[in-house]
């Protein structure tokens, strides 16, 4: 039976911190994780919006890629360190995190062109984990995120959506690739599915 969470205090107690790396992403009804304006706006609301701040503040840093960063124009965040994975540092400046950090600072991880997009995932993640930040909240997109499960850096994946999850396709391939349900609650207008390995 589904959890039903009345706060955001319930949130933070069924989700739990974790060492490692939880990716978490809202999708809308058609299994998209924006709309029509490119951003996550389309697809998610108050209630999502909660959700993805009760995570943060059960981790130590947000790990997004340049393309979402630049879509959502990431902000500062006085909760949150916040790092930007990207071939080219120079399409991130504007961003506002990058432009003006916040007081945890943002950082600009910069892959060399030369490797694999999973070899350079696999040591963004361990650059942050030997600076100390073990717990990392993954914010990237579909495309980032299905390359961090491929490097296998991914050790929870949080899903947040209106009904089922079982149709989309994202879903169907992490379960072919050996992850199961672990844990699914009710927030709000928000079904929250928690995926492991």
């Amino acid at each position: 039976m589904p959890k039903r969470l009345a706060s955001r205090t319930e949130l933070a107690e069924w989700l739990q911190p974790l060492e490692g790396v939880r990716a978490i992403l809202a999708l809308g009804a058609a299994g998209s994780t924006t709309g029509e304006t490119g951003t996550s706006a389309d697809v998610s609301d108050e209630d999502d919006r909660a959700l993805l701040l009760t995570a943060r503040s059960l981790a130590a840093v947000a790990l997004t890629g340049g393309a979402t960063a630049r879509a959502e124009q990431y902000k500062p965040s006085a909760r949150i360190a916040i790092a930007i994975f990207t071939r080219d540092p120079a399409s991130v400046a504007d961003v506002p995190a990058v432009a003006k950090p916040g007081s945890l600072g943002t950082f600009v991880i910069a892959t060399d062109a030369a490797v694999t997009p999973e070899v350079g995932i696999l040591e963004a993640i361990g650059g942050l984990t030997a600076s100390g930040k073990t717990r990392v909240l993954f914010e990237g997109g579909l495309n980032l995120l299905r390359i961090a499960v491929a490097a296998q850096v991914v050790d929870e994946i949080v899903i947040s959506a209106t009904g089922g999850i079982g149709q989309y396709d994202l879903v169907a391939d992490l379960f072919e690739q050996g992850w199961h349900l672990g844990d699914t609650a009710n927030f709000g207008r928000r079904w929250i599915y928690k995926l492991a390995k």
